[in-house]
């Protein structure tokens, strides 16, 4: 495969282009090459153009990190916007992408912007095209285009010790290993390490460092901070030792999460009971929202409370009713009563797979097909499958 990497030059001047953003093309034809290497060296970017189709592209970002601006070729392709699906089910969800084809097709574009793709250009396609089109999506224009976000799931439980933290675990890990998306899970309990615990992990001070100097903290200072677990699958968070001075405030816990949200596809985040209910505001904009109860009748009247406290900011939020079946707990119809709502997802009492995974340190999802099938609900919620039929693509770029 050719590879041709255009290195930006110093910068003298100061309204140059910011050096963080990386380029990646994969083109068939030497014109577009030439047109586009020409093109990022007058706005001095730094550039790795290939030779090859959106389905190279694929192949190539499968389990990589994804650039900023991605420029894919469409020609001798038949079903554009299939290749465009799989593209997103490997790129993050931060990524502008420009497609460029042969077909001079107004549906065709439509239909890729609708569904997120930055630009579309038809050939020939020369240098001045692709500068307006990368100023365009790099905010060098008066046409700056708003970021796509990945998805925000918050898990919250009507009190502690319900198991809200190992349904979040799972959860991230089934989204990571089944769904094969990039995942974050962003544990805002700073006294706790069960997180930790349930991964195998060493937890770092990062977050906390993170929360005390909201300012500092951009996708580089994450991308140094986050555990990784798995190949798709993420962690942040606290290693109970140092605790941020001004404790969670919702502007450093509102950074943290934008940032993100730009990172990875998903970012699944437990927060304690106390936390959302002394500060709604930070579930507002979350795609999701699980409060999590068990069938006690002092957890389902804590669920009922924080459920009308959260409700004005949360219209996405679902009631999971978890340990479903378990001994000492109240009847389903009484807990319909005290909740006012049916239970929207329910997890049976699982304790022998749950505590075996604990001490292994590993999700209960990779070892026990009943966990899987319960934890699988909750992600399909989540992903949107059992309410929409409309395409991945669209699920994903769509916001």
């Amino acid at each position: 495969m050719d590879t041709h990497i255009i290195q930006a030059p110093e910068q003298s001047n100061p309204l140059a282009v910011d050096q963080t953003i990386s380029l990646k093309a994969y083109l068939n034809d030497h014109e577009s090459c030439e047109a586009l290497r020409a093109a990022a060296k007058a706005l001095e970017f730094t550039t790795t153009v290939h030779t090859g189709t959106v389905n190279t592209a694929i192949k190539a970002l499968d389990g990589a990190r994804s650039p900023n601006v991605l420029v894919v070729d469409l020609s001798g392709i038949d079903f554009e916007l299939a290749a465009m699906e799989a593209l997103a089910n490997v790129c993050e969800p931060n990524v502008r992408v420009i497609a460029i084809g042969e077909r001079n097709d107004i549906f065709l574009y439509r239909r890729l912007k609708s569904i997120g793709v930055a630009e579309y250009l038809y050939k020939p396609v020369n240098q001045e095209y692709f500068e307006q089109a990368l100023r365009d999506v790099t905010g060098r224009s008066s046409q700056r285009s708003k970021a796509r976000l990945g998805k925000l799931v918050v898990a919250v439980g009507a009190s502690g010790g319900l198991g809200t933290t190992t349904l979040a675990v799972n959860l991230a890990s089934h989204l990571s290993t089944v769904a094969r998306r990039r995942v974050a899970l962003l544990d805002l309990d700073l006294f706790s390490e069960t997180t930790s615990l349930l991964l195998n992990t060493v937890p770092n001070a990062a977050l906390c460092e993170a929360l005390d100097n909201p300012e500092r903290v951009d996708n580089k200072f994450l991308e140094r901070a986050m555990l990784q677990v798995s190949e798709r699958l993420d962690v942040l968070g606290s290693d109970g030792e140092k605790i941020p001075v001004n404790g969670l405030t919702p502007d450093g816990v509102r950074i943290v999460m934008e940032h993100l949200q730009s990172l990875y596809h998903y970012t699944v985040v437990d927060i304690p009971t106390s936390v959302a209910s002394a500060n709604p505001a930070l579930l507002v904009g979350a795609d999701t929202v699980f409060v999590v109860c068990d069938g006690a009748l002092a957890s389902a009247r804590n669920a009922a409370r924080l459920i009308r406290t959260l409700t004005p900011s949360c219209p996405t939020l679902h009631t999971v009713l978890n340990r479903a079946g378990a001994p000492g707990q109240i009847s389903m119809a009484e807990i319909e009563t005290v909740l006012g709502r049916r239970p929207d997802l329910v997890v049976p009492f699982l304790p022998k797979n749950f505590a075996n995974a604990a001490i292994l340190g590993t999700p209960a999802i990779s070892g026990n097909h009943r966990v899987k099938v319960a934890i699988g609900r909750l992600a399909r919620e989540v992903s949107g499958q059992d309410a929409s039929r409309s395409s991945l693509l669209d699920r994903i770029l769509r916001r």
